[in-house]
């Protein structure tokens, strides 16, 4: 995987009263499976929020692993496993295939 920057990304938070749900929406650099992972931020140490749910993709070791197409904007609406109010920021990898898959 290689890290990749999001574009116009944003974390919105539909509804107050349900605090482990929020609206991811970015746009994609790439043409690729992507793996987001999101931390809070704000705090003296940024702390991993667990995904453990998610409206598209599939979600894995805390991440969501989506399709994406670049230049297309996407929304996803995920869940974490705790209430969460506060900023945070998202993370992106591009999957790559391993070369060695490649070559056979």
């Amino acid at each position: 995987m290689r890290p990749i920057e999001l574009i116009s990304e944003r974390a919105l938070i539909p509804d107050r009263r349900e605090l482990k749900k929020r609206r991811l929406i970015f746009t994609s650099p790439v043409s690729s499976h992507v793996v987001i992972s999101t931390d809070a931020s704000g705090l003296n140490a940024e702390e991993r929020l667990t995904i453990i749910s998610a409206s598209i993709g599939s979600v894995s070791n805390d991440t969501l692993e989506i399709t994406c197409e670049a230049g297309k904007r996407q929304s996803v609406d995920v869940e974490f496993d705790v209430p969460y109010g506060g900023p945070i920021e998202i993370s992106a990898y591009e999957v790559v295939e391993d070369e060695e898959e490649v070559a056979s």
